[in-house]
């Protein structure tokens, strides 16, 4: 698949945000890397991306601001498929504070190159709805999401 049409917007701190902005652009998707939350709040809602990826490095900051995105209306970007990555596993007490901010899909850093295809492939283009990701259609896919990311 050609990831030529796809907007990414990576919020990460350094190293961490240059390696992944590298590694999507070398995929071809288009990338924007910002690694303040203010610089999200301001290129989000005019540069509504395809997946937002959001490093858990600062897990209050992460958290808050997928707290702003999913209060954003779904043309400034309220709806935009959201991938986190940091450096270990969710464990299950933070999986469900996770999947209650709004977050697809988890990666472990570093991640496999084929991986983070995959990641772009199956959320790139897909705006979520707006209800309990453990809820619906949802629940399978976050089945499938979660077996993905560990395995």
């Amino acid at each position: 698949m050609d990831l030529s049409h796809l907007r990414v917007l990576v919020f990460a701190r350094p190293p961490r945000l240059l390696r992944l902005a590298g590694a999507i652009h070398a995929l071809g998707a288009q990338v924007r890397a910002v690694d303040s939350l203010s610089a999200v709040l301001v290129r989000l809602p005019a540069h509504v991306p395809h997946l937002l990826v959001v490093d858990l490095g600062d897990e209050g900051e992460a958290y808050a601001l997928m707290d702003h995105v999913r209060g954003l209306p779904p043309r400034q970007g309220g709806r935009v498929a959201a991938a986190s990555i940091g450096p270990v596993l969710l464990e299950r007490g933070r999986l469900e504070r996770w999947q209650g901010k709004g977050f697809q899909l988890h990666m472990v850093d570093p991640v496999d190159p084929v991986e983070l295809r995959a990641v772009i492939e199956t959320l790139g283009g897909r705006s979520i709805e707006r209800r309990s990701p453990r809820r619906g259609p949802w629940r399978a896919f976050e089945r499938r999401a979660l077996a993905f990311v560990t395995h």
